[in-house]
């Protein structure tokens, strides 16, 4: 035995940390050293475990998905026609409804021919409530060359689904869209 263990029948009490942790087992000695933490960053934090690893894949998988599907898929209301992006909203007010139709030229073609031109003439634009034996009412546009514009149109009839007739040259496309 040595001194620390017996010390003439009396008991000592350290009040040293470092005294009572050379008394301890190797364990507890390895989890009360010092150890440098490594940088947190953004990244780290976000994949720390196994959960949060998984559940940053997932949201990064969910975005992807949304940005291929916006991208692909057509949206209610927005067309090609002639190299240009239309956009149609239609509002219905009492006993009209109140068509918007914008206009942006796209900046590259789908067929790799011309970039940044876009149909310029006359437009025939037809619209109609959902339904057969439904009143149509007919409108002529003008496309320019400018890069946007923006056309109203007022329909003297109210209907919960509109169907849009837009032809441009040779061109047709169709447009089914809610009222607001």
């Amino acid at each position: 035995m040595n001194k620390d263990e017996l010390n003439d029948g009396r008991v000592t009490f350290y009040y040293s940390r470092e005294e009572r942790l050379k008394r301890a087992s190797k364990p507890v000695r390895d989890i009360n050293n010092q150890v440098t933490p490594q940088k947190k960053g953004l990244f780290r934090t976000l994949t720390a475990t196994k959960p949060l690893t998984f559940l940053f894949i997932s949201i990064i998988t969910i975005c992807a998905a949304f940005l291929i599907m916006s991208r692909f898929l057509n949206a209610e209301g927005v067309r090609v026609i002639g190299n240009n992006t239309i956009t149609v909203s239609v509002i219905g007010a009492g006993e009209n409804s109140y068509i918007t139709v914008k206009k942006t030229v796209r900046q590259k073609s789908g067929q790799g021919g011309n970039t940044g031109i876009g149909y310029a003439g006359p437009v025939d634009i037809a619209v109609s409530v959902s339904g057969e034996g439904n009143p149509i009412h007919a409108e002529r546009l003008y496309f320019g060359p400018e890069q946007e514009e923006i056309f109203r149109i007022i329909a003297p009839f109210r209907g919960k689904k509109l169907i849009i007739l837009m032809e441009a040259g040779a061109e047709r496309i169709y447009f089914t869209i809610s009222s607001e």
